[in-house]
């Protein structure tokens, strides 16, 4: 079984994304092969938090790498941070 665990946090190394790394080795102990997509990482627009802007080609090339993972994936695992009772924005836009 493969999954994808989508990371919604705007921030590198957030609780988030730890916790989707928790998952994967919690995963590996049950023969259950997970991948992480980091939207912090891998942005889908051109509102990055890191204070570099992707090129169009960058984010083109995100955008196909995300629907090849996920249309691959058996299971999806939407991580997020709870931004005034909803979900953040970069999930939001992915």
């Amino acid at each position: 079984m493969k999954g994808l665990i989508i990371i919604g946090s705007a921030q590198v190394n957030s609780h988030t994304s730890a916790l989707a790394r928790y998952l994967t080795e919690h995963f590996k102990t049950h023969d259950i092969e997970a991948e992480i997509f980091d939207l912090a990482e891998k942005p889908l627009n051109q509102l990055d938090f890191s204070g570099t802007t992707p090129s169009i080609d960058e984010i083109k090339q995100n955008m196909k790498d995300l629907k090849e993972k996920a249309m691959a994936a058996d299971f999806l695992i939407l991580g997020t941070p709870n931004y005034h009772g909803s979900y953040s924005g970069i999930l939001k836009n992915a």
